[in-house]
């Protein structure tokens, strides 16, 4: 069997994998979420989600991205190299955690919320155990996908069973959400240890850390940057409207983003296989089916919020979240729209182009601190979440060029028949909506099954690429 079709393979079966957890993600957490919130209530989510916003600030200089620089070396490379890479990220997360549990106090009073340290200090525990996580790195590298899952099967089932335990048991509240997160990690990082089978290993040398600077530095600016444009929003909507309006906000975000998230399983799959696959060709044929089908796969879920969002979220979550419906219908299309050309991001990624990836970052972090504080006070949370969509929006072009110029993909093509059917379908719904019988969950079922359906039966890409599927 050749290399490449070799990497296909593997490709595809870790792509199934990643899929696969990451809907179980998001099922644990549509499952433990409504039971969570009743619990704890919505203030104190918007205390939870700000001491997760100081903790992620942070969180950009936890490492010096040893794992991705592991993944593009050669296999002789790898094994010289691997324990300067392991020891220097390991010393940065110890650094850090160290420093953020000492001074936990003045950092959250720096940022408006001295309550809120105690928190910070449990979260930090993460930042020395993600220098723990480096085995990782070469199980995704293998491409043993399967493997690399196990782990997150396991967290994503214990921490929603950890939090809720906390808060019905104890009356915890906040201290359920920070310490189910913090043992769940704990543990997925025991089990990854055991099935990436290798064992610890230090070493320094000087030439490697330079390299590994030369080539991180980029990707933390650019993760600085991707930090102001993905949680500035929150940060605004603390100090503008208050914690209770972040804790509708939280909820708002938080169902696109465990939807965003198969997005953020696939990349390491996309960016393993788009660095090994050499040749050209096969890279624009990768780079169109990644996007072509996170769109069909997502579009679904964005027909059901547009059409009926508001009412699954009182359903779900009670009446006292329906100020969340409107931002997150705007942002559960956002979050299809990001996750289709964000491959574009990977390709940067796999070609060593990382200061492209600054700029572009660098462009949106601007728009999107603009727009939101003055769409923020105007127009209250919709307008945050209408700011998070223009800059998405205004990215676009970026997309079309990398995209165009790395491998000679062109958007149309791939994604014209699939957002066509969309808009069709979704003008159909509103006019069911309107004229058509009272009830929301049989239309929720109905409508994304016909767009699938559509999709099968005029998208002739999808029926040759089954055929490849069935084959390999």
């Amino acid at each position: 069997m050749s290399e490449s079709r070799a990497i296909a393979r593997k490709s595809i079966g870790g792509m199934v994998a990643a899929w696969g957890v990451s809907g179980l993600k998001f099922a644990t957490a549509l499952a433990s979420m409504p039971i969570l919130l009743r619990l704890i209530g919505d203030d104190a989510i918007g205390g939870f989600a700000y001491s997760t916003l100081v903790y992620e600030a942070l969180g950009m200089f936890r490492s010096l991205r040893g794992g991705e620089y592991l993944v593009r070396l050669r296999d002789d490379e790898v094994e010289r190299e691997w324990p300067t890479v392991f020891a220097v990220d390991l010393a940065t997360g110890a650094l850090l955690a160290a420093l953020s549990f000492a001074f936990a106090g003045p950092i959250l009073e720096a940022a408006g919320a001295p309550h809120l340290a105690p928190y910070l200090q449990v979260l930090a525990i993460q930042y020395l155990l993600n220098g723990i996580g480096m085995p990782g790195a070469l199980v995704q590298r293998r491409l043993d996908f399967w493997r690399l899952q196990l782990p997150q099967v396991v967290g994503c089932l214990l921490r929603p069973g950890l939090k809720i335990a906390f808060a019905a048991l104890l009356g915890w509240k906040i201290g359920a959400l920070v310490w189910g997160d913090a043992i769940g990690f704990a543990v997925e990082l025991a089990i990854l240890w055991v099935v990436a089978r290798v064992r610890p290993r230090f070493g320094f040398d000087r030439r490697v850390v330079r390299r590994l600077a030369s080539f991180a530095w980029p990707l933390v600016a650019a993760q600085c940057l991707t930090f102001v444009y993905w949680r500035i929003d929150d940060f605004y909507v603390f100090h503008l409207l208050g914690q209770e309006d972040l804790g509708w906000y939280w909820l708002a975000f938080r169902i696109p983003e465990f939807v965003f998230n198969l997005k953020i399983a696939v990349s390491p799959v996309a960016y393993a296989a788009l660095s090994r696959l050499g040749d050209r060709e096969r890279r624009r044929a990768a780079f169109e089916a990644l996007t072509r089908y996170t769109f069909v796969a997502t579009a679904p879920l964005v027909l059901v919020s547009t059409l009926y969002g508001g009412e699954w979220i009182v359903l779900l979550f009670g009446p006292e979240f329906a100020n969340s419906a409107v931002p997150f219908r705007i942002l559960m299309a956002t979050a299809c729209l990001r996750m289709t050309i964000g491959y574009s991001a990977d390709l940067l990624q796999a070609a060593g182009k990382t200061r492209v990836l600054l700029w572009i970052t660098f462009s949106n972090a601007v728009a999107l601190v603009i727009g939101a504080f003055f769409l923020t006070l105007h127009y209250d949370i919709p307008g945050t979440a209408a700011a998070v969509a223009l800059t998405i929006v205004s990215s676009i072009p970026a997309s079309v060029i990398v995209a165009r110029g790395l491998v000679g993909a062109r958007y149309l093509p791939v994604l014209g028949r699939p957002v066509a059917l969309l808009l069709a379908v979704s003008g159909a719904g509103w006019a069911w909506r309107d004229w058509g019988p009272g009830g929301f969950v049989l239309p929720s079922i109905v409508w994304p099954l016909v767009y699938l359906g559509l999709v099968w039966r005029f998208e002739p890409c999808v029926a040759r690429d089954w055929r490849f599927l069935k084959r390999n």
